[in-house]
């Protein structure tokens, strides 16, 4: 498992709804720990990335939509499925995914090279399993 894209990754999912619940970071932390980080260490790098990302949102008045997010490669033998059904059950950490949320996993889908049905999967496993709504803005 990459860190880095690991950490970008949920540093986007936090972001996408603008705000950060206790309940998702306590959802971050296990995602950490699933992959054999430390969480001590790994928050550390998560907090810089959401602030870069906040920076960035900022300083360039970049939108949501104009947000370039690369290539993320979380590393061999990370099965895509997987990761993308721990970051939708992120989303739905809350008890609640907002369009944005949809919007922000199906870009990472993408910039994982995922096909769009895999990444809706992960979005629908997640919210069934969870106590979450979809809630349209």
């Amino acid at each position: 498992m990459n860190l880095t894209t690991l950490n970008r990754a949920i540093a986007l999912v936090l972001w996408a709804d603008e705000k950060i619940d206790p309940e998702e970071m306590e959802a971050a932390k296990d995602l950490y720990e699933k992959y054999d980080f430390s969480w001590d260490e790994s928050k550390q790098s998560l907090e810089k990335e959401i602030e870069s990302l906040v920076d960035e949102n900022d300083t360039e008045d970049e939108s949501e939509e104009n947000l370039h997010l690369g290539v993320l490669d979380f590393g061999e033998g990370v099965d895509e499925m997987d990761i993308l059904v721990d970051l939708t059950g992120l989303a739905c950490s809350d008890a609640k995914v907002t369009l944005s949320e949809v919007d922000l996993i199906h870009r990472i889908g993408e910039a994982m090279n995922t096909q769009t049905e895999l990444v809706s999967a992960a979005l629908l496993l997640s919210t069934s399993q969870s106590s979450a709504s979809v809630e349209i803005e």
